[in-house]
């Protein structure tokens, strides 16, 4: 690991930023987006394969919304406002 700041920040990276496996073993990865000076920060976009590794699909979220759960056509999400309130919804996959 290398130190930056004060900190230590590892060599490499996982290709995405986020893995959820829902309820039908779909695995859905979440890309990275951009850099906020800081590291790398999470995308909308979601890559999905199937149980045996086959793409299925992309898929984009809502700006914002951090992804707790995906169950069957569902994705199960949580919004922080400017107050720093969160805020928990559901998302109907089309």
């Amino acid at each position: 690991m290398i130190p930056v700041g004060g900190y230590y920040r590892p060599a490499t990276k996982p290709p995405y930023s986020k893995m959820v496996v829902d309820d039908l073993d779909r695995v859905w990865l979440q890309r990275y987006g951009g850099d906020d000076g800081f590291g790398p920060t999470p995308s909308t976009e979601w890559w999905v394969f199937g149980s045996d590794g086959e793409w299925l699909a992309e898929a984009e979220m809502p700006v914002g919304l951090e992804v707790v759960d995906i169950q069957g056509n569902r994705v199960f999400g949580r919004t922080v406002d400017e107050f720093d309130v969160p805020s928990f919804s559901v998302h109907t996959i089309n």
